[in-house]
């Protein structure tokens, strides 16, 4: 089955790249219902045919409702009955503002946007009319070219002859802008909760220890996360140093500094003793914490507050500070108090 009855002289002018539009736009829309095809099937049908050329080329084909902006206007006719020409389409000779394409009433049309056997594919017939509407010759007989003049629905990719002839009208393909990747706050993991600290009778070591305990032990094991969640502690705690203090949390010191610090320092002893006599796998690493926070300001003002009971570190805040979402970390600190 043969597409189209072109006149031959034109097609000739077409391969000698006479005939194309001023520039990559072409606006299209439907002037007919074909029978048995819905418009809406049509419709989508001619976009996936004339995104065929915007994916060989840098045209940029586009449906309108108004046909007086269409460059290309698709109708429907009595051509000569089924089997034998399946439409036709002008090409864009000087002097045309708009070329017509037309479909032959009396082929049995399929609107599928897949590869069809029986049936004869609108998405192929409108892609290679297309290809004349935007001012291109037939390819040779036989080639495997979608505007090759004998039909041939084994035709899915774009042939040599296509992608030249298209690109030397209307340039390169576009490319697509990449969408730039947005950057994820890592999970973190579940912060234990600190009650505060209410010793008896004065200072007590062991109730600082086992409150203190749990949150040096979640640091031991993120430790792969180690430098961002300092980061992040360090902005929690500055933001806790530079806000004023509700009334409840300025309140006695539960716990002095200088035992508190006498204290980790003990720790730091211990836990190296007890590695070289029984090693665990969070010895080391509690140590090197436990030093990091004795030589390190805020760090250790940071375990002091906690230890005093005026601050609980949440997940919530972590998750805050590690975004750089400093109005949200203050809110969840003041929420807190």
């Amino acid at each position: 089955m043969y597409f189209c009855q072109a006149d031959p002289q034109q097609l000739n002018l077409a391969g000698q790249l006479q005939y194309q539009w001023p520039d990559t736009h072409l606006p299209w829309t439907l002037m007919d219902e074909l029978p048995r095809v819905s418009d809406e099937a049509l419709k989508a049908a001619a976009t996936a045919a004339f995104g065929w050329w915007s994916v060989c080329s840098g045209l940029k084909p586009q449906y309108v409702t108004d046909a007086r902006s269409a460059r290309l206007l698709i109708y429907t006719a009595a051509i000569d009955g089924p089997g034998k020409v399946l439409a036709d389409c002008q090409l864009p000779t000087p002097g045309l503002r708009q070329v017509r394409m037309r479909l032959d009433l009396g082929e049995d049309w399929d609107a599928s946007l897949t590869q069809v056997q029986r049936l004869i594919s609108l998405v192929y017939v409108i892609s290679h009319e297309g290809g004349h509407g935007i001012g291109l010759n037939h390819a040779p007989a036989g080639s495997k070219n979608r505007m090759a003049p004998v039909y041939d629905p084994s035709i899915v990719t774009a042939g040599l002859f296509d992608r030249a002839e298209s690109q030397a009208r209307y340039g390169q393909p576009v490319a697509v802008p990449t969408v730039p990747t947005v950057p994820t706050v890592p999970t973190i993991p579940t912060v234990p909760t600190i009650p505060p600290i209410t010793p008896a009778g004065g200072f007590d070591v062991f109730s600082v220890i086992m409150k203190l305990m749990p949150v040096i032990q979640w640091f031991i094991q993120n430790k792969d996360q180690l430098g961002p969640l300092l980061a992040g502690l360090k902005s929690i705690f500055d933001a806790f140093q530079s806000m004023p203090k509700p009334a409840n949390l300025v309140t006695g010191q539960l716990v002095d500094k200088v035992n508190l610090r006498a204290t980790l320092n003990s720790w730091v002893s211990t836990f190296k003793l007890t590695a070289a006599l029984t090693p665990t796998p969070w010895d080391d690493s509690l140590a090197v914490l436990l030093e990091q926070a004795l030589n390190t300001d805020w760090l250790f003002d940071l375990l002091y507050t906690i230890a005093d009971g005026r601050l609980t570190i949440t997940e919530e805040m972590l998750a805050h500070a590690l975004a750089g979402n400093d109005q949200a970390m203050r809110l969840a600190i003041v929420q807190q108090a």
